[in-house]
């Protein structure tokens, strides 16, 4: 049954025109009402079985290269900070004594600029875990792809977002489009002729008004070229209106977030944020640095804003108000 649902899920993912059109049915009468009995049981039966997150996303630090239009990058005002080797191990063991077994090891960030980020792989992975990250490709070259095909991560995925050159560089500002291809093409290549199978190398575009003309040109870029490619629908990051100038039809029923059951956000900090909207650490849970995951993920606060989310409540949640996840992603999201 979960085979079903993941090839559904991505089978919609690929056409958003009929994405459009399933968000929009489930939001008329008669079939709303129905459709609110089916998928609280889903999501029922999905929490009962949940007691740790599935992956905890570590922020190593929180410096990028690019200017993206959609990225609220250039509006956060906490201080820049590279996270310490120490703390990181100590948040690996903490995951690791949790029973979590995936980390992500990057958020508000190019990973590929961290000085550590390959000690880091490697602490990880020597701890039986898996590890994981995005990037935005444009630094990754000859010595960082050798460096990194020593002890690789067990996935990358590249956002780029667009299927043309004017349409990427116009998103990503700071990108250069035939450099980024070249560079992820580099690292499959070397990757296959060194008759590796990881790092999984797979392609993420956001769809936003600039690019939903082009996915099937995105496609065409990366079919048979990397290992799988996937596309969302640009968060507003707390903003009121269209994602990205789409026209979304915001859900009639407020479902629970799934992201607040399955993922931990750490920043460079050390401290622990609601969720991966909260770019600015608005919503601070815990610190990593002096509690453990363990207490934190069961924390008062953190129970309190997940009851509200189970109640169909959410928006009750300051930070969660004007998220398009909530009125959008949520009432898709737990099939």
């Amino acid at each position: 049954m979960q085979k079903l649902y993941h090839s559904v899920r991505q089978f919609v993912n690929d056409h958003y025109s009929l994405k459009k059109i399933i968000f929009a049915l489930i939001n008329r009468y008669p079939f709303y009402i129905a459709y609110d009995k089916i998928y609280t049981k889903r999501v029922n039966s999905v929490l009962s079985d949940v007691q740790l997150p599935q992956a905890i996303s570590i922020e190593t630090f929180n410096l990028c290269n690019l200017k993206c239009i959609m990225c609220p990058y250039k509006d956060m005002t906490r201080a820049k900070a590279t996270m310490p080797m120490e703390l990181f191990k100590k948040i690996t063991l903490d995951a690791e004594a949790m029973g979590v077994k995936s980390l992500i090891l990057s958020f508000y960030s190019e990973p590929f600029l961290d000085p550590h980020l390959f000690e880091r792989i490697a602490f990880v992975r020597g701890r039986g875990m898996y590890v994981m990250f995005y990037s935005n490709g444009t630094v990754l070259n000859e010595g960082k792809i050798s460096k990194l095909l020593e002890n690789p991560p067990h996935k990358i995925i590249f956002s780029f977002d667009g299927g043309t050159k004017e349409t990427y560089e116009k998103i990503r500002i700071g990108g250069k489009f035939d450099m980024v291809t070249a560079n992820i093409r580099r690292l499959v290549e070397e990757r296959n002729r060194r008759g590796m199978s990881e790092p999984a190398i797979e392609v993420n575009c956001t769809i936003q008004k600039e690019n939903y003309h082009e996915l099937d040109l995105f496609k065409k870029l990366w079919n048979g070229v990397v290992d799988g490619y996937d596309f969302g629908i640009v968060d507003n990051r707390e903003g009121e209106g269209h994602e990205g100038g789409l026209e979304v039809e915001r859900s009639k029923i407020v479902y629970p977030c799934r992201r607040l059951w399955n993922e931990m956000i750490v920043l460079s900090s050390g401290k622990v944020a609601l969720c991966c909207v909260d770019f600015d650490g608005k919503v601070i849970l815990g610190d990593a640095g002096t509690q453990s995951l363990a207490d934190i993920w069961d924390g008062e606060l953190y129970s309190k804003i997940r009851d509200l989310h189970r109640q169909k409540m959410g928006d009750k949640v300051a930070l969660c108000r004007g998220c398009s996840k909530l009125y959008r992603a949520a009432q898709v999201a737990w099939w």
